[in-house]
C-alpha cells in the first residue's frame, strides 16, 4: 500500500468496471430497443437505473446512496446515429 491507497481495492472496482463495461457493450443491440437516447447506469451486469438527462441519473443514484465508484455510467445511441471523425 503507497500514499494510503490500497491496490488490491482498486484492481478489483477496475475489473468490476471493465466487466460491466463488456456486458454494456456485449448487449448494446437489446439496450437500444429499451433505452434509445438515454443514459445507463449498469452495476453487477445489470441496469439499475436510466435518463435521458445524465445530471438527473447521477442524483438520483446519489440520492438512492449507491456507491457510483462502481458503477459505469453510458450513453445508449440510436441505431442510426452516425459518427463523424
Amino acid at each position: 500500500m503507497e500514499f494510503g491507497l490500497d491496490e488490491k481495492k482498486i484492481a478489483d472496482k477496475a475489473k468490476k468496471l471493465m466487466e460491466n463495461k463488456q456486458w454494456l457493450d456485449d448487449n448494446n443491440d437489446k439496450l437500444k430497443k429499451k433505452y434509445n437516447n438515454k443514459y445507463v447506469a449498469v452495476e453487477n451486469k445489470k441496469v439499475i437505473d436510466s435518463a435521458e438527462d445524465l445530471r438527473c441519473l447521477i442524483e438520483r443514484l446519489k440520492k438512492s446512496k449507491k456507491d457510483i465508484d462502481h458503477i459505469i455510467i453510458e450513453p445508449i445511441y440510436p441505431e442510426d446515429l452516425k459518427l463523424l471523425l
